[in-house]
């Protein structure tokens, strides 16, 4: 072989080497780019997550706020009135509806403050519909008697105060229902991206080995 050869074989063997070299680098940078791209999905994920999470603590906290007003204390005073005869026209029976009511939507309320916002709609939502019928029950009664017997005119009235005490208890069951759709929603779409990402992944590993 002669020199003039052999200088064209190691031209040719340095250009291949760069050519292979420029190839290594092109490879690392596109993979560096996917694994940004993967990082900044988490984080923009995560960015979501959080921010959907300080939307149904808000929602948790209002609901906490309509229960502290309507079932804790003006519940709790009804339930205490009736057991202790200060309210004789209120059965024990609906007194004890009403307070199961109360134990069911606080534990409710606690779920979803610890984060478990589909979990907090099976206590909340029938602790609800015992409390709601309970108080209408009474607010019925009050009605009856006022429009059946001879009352105290300061007493005029009295079951337009107890829908007043009562019926915010509404909000604490419109927040649950709330709480309960976002966090169903949120999981679906969730499930969904987790489909289109295995649906897509041989896709890719294919690309990638070629």
């Amino acid at each position: 072989m002669s020199k003039k050869s052999r200088l064209d074989k190691q031209k040719q063997e340095q250009i291949r080497q760069k050519k292979l070299a420029e190839s290594d680098e092109l490879k690392e940078k596109e993979a560096a780019k996917h694994r940004e791209s993967k990082s900044a999905k988490k984080m923009r994920r995560a960015a979501k997550r959080g921010y959907a999470n300080i939307w149904l603590t808000i929602f948790t906290v209002i609901m906490l706020g309509a229960f502290a007003y309507s079932g804790f204390f003006w519940g709790g005073v009804t339930v205490v009135g009736s057991l202790e005869g200060l309210a004789e026209q209120i059965s024990h029976k609906t007194a004890y509806m009403m307070l199961g009511g109360i134990i069911l939507m606080l534990a409710g309320i606690f779920i979803s403050l610890r984060r478990h916002y589909k979990l907090q709609s099976l206590f909340v939502l029938p602790g609800f519909a015992l409390y709601f019928y309970s108080a209408n029950v009474i607010i019925n009664d009050i009605r009856h008697e006022l429009s059946t017997r001879a009352v105290d005119p300061q007493l005029i009235g009295m079951d337009k105060d107890y829908v007043y005490r009562h019926y915010p208890i509404i909000i604490t069951a419109a927040f649950s229902a709330l709480i309960l759709l976002i966090s169903v929603i949120i999981t679906l779409r969730k499930r969904h991206k987790q489909k289109i990402e295995r649906d897509n992944a041989p896709v890719e590993s294919i690309v990638k080995n070629d």
